[in-house]
């Protein structure tokens, strides 16, 4: 009688223990699956930034290809370089090193008018705007992704920004922390392609911050000759910010901005389209020498 009354006991116990292995097994199939899952969802992401550092390298590489088979802008295109002393260069490049301050805090401002700061891919595109009849507003937006670290990119455009100044890599904290490195200054009058002569004086600065690199720049520059033609009444004032961030380790986002206001003092009937032509003439010569600068940079990261 015990052994029939042990024998339901041990069926119950038995079918417990089997029914106790059944959900073990269960949940440490849930738990891998849901594991594998997110090891997949790793995978595919990783592959996309995989495919687009590729296609960016192919990118890169095929401007290496185009940039030997033509000859580098920035040391073909500019003929001659006539550097100034003068009291009234100095006296301009004080004043623009002084606004470069406030130049760097509009940053964020400037990118969000013109929407620099939610693009996120190659983008190139060139505004022209009539602020009046004798001034003419021109920006240059541009944005690109390297996959080079962005505190190089940064230090390589930077050097050669103050190359031949002796400048040194002391840093400064200004008052919102951003590390800021010696301002460069210059005044110097070029030949381009013994065709235009322009009068330089610019300033320029980098800023090191947490998630990003900033290097602005202002200038008060002037055409003082197109074709042979002396000209005295062509100016053009210059700010440009060009910001780096980490998209991904090793993949920089580069976002440019170079806004010039050309003014030209004596405007007459029928000039109109001269002015015109000089206004494109100049976005092309910046763009031109922004992207050679460009080139040089990534040949020095990538190649050398």
């Amino acid at each position: 009688m015990v052994a029939l009354t042990e024998q339901p006991c041990l069926a119950r116990r038995r079918d417990n223990v089997l029914l106790d292995a059944w959900r073990g097994l269960a949940k440490k199939q849930k738990r891998l699956r849901r594991d594998a899952e997110s090891e997949n969802q790793e995978l595919r992401s990783l592959y996309i930034r995989q495919m687009k550092t590729i296609k960016t390298l192919k990118r890169l590489f095929q401007k290496q290809i185009d940039a030997k088979s033509s000859a580098c802008m920035a040391r073909n295109f500019i003929s001659a370089a006539f550097y100034e002393t003068e009291r009234d260069a100095v006296t301009v490049l004080e004043q623009l090193s002084s606004s470069l301050g406030t130049v760097f805090g509009e940053t964020d401002r400037v990118f969000r008018l013109n929407g620099l700061n939610v693009v996120t891919s190659p983008f190139s595109k060139t505004i022209t705007q009539p602020v009046s009849a004798a001034s003419t507003h021109i920006e240059l937006l541009k944005c690109d992704v390297l996959p080079l670290d962005f505190r190089a990119v940064a230090k390589a455009f930077y050097g050669m920004m103050t190359a031949g100044c002796g400048l040194d890599e002391t840093e400064n904290a200004n008052e919102t922390g951003a590390r800021k490195q010696s301002v460069v200054a210059r005044a110097f009058t070029v030949e381009v392609e013994e065709r235009v002569k322009i009068q330089y004086r610019y300033a320029g600065i980098r800023y090191s911050e947490h998630k990003r690199e900033v290097i602005v720049l202002a200038a008060q520059n002037k055409l003082l000759e197109v074709f042979g033609i002396a000209l005295d009444d062509v100016g053009f004032h210059e700010k440009s910010w060009c910001v780096m961030s980490e998209v991904a380790p090793g993949l920089c986002l580069l976002q440019l901005c170079i806004g010039l206001t050309v003014e030209v003092k004596n405007v007459v009937p029928g000039r109109q389209q001269f002015v015109n032509r000089i206004c494109e003439m100049l976005a092309h010569m910046k763009r031109e020498i922004f992207d050679s600068v460009q080139r040089d940079v990534e040949h020095e990261l990538l190649v050398c």
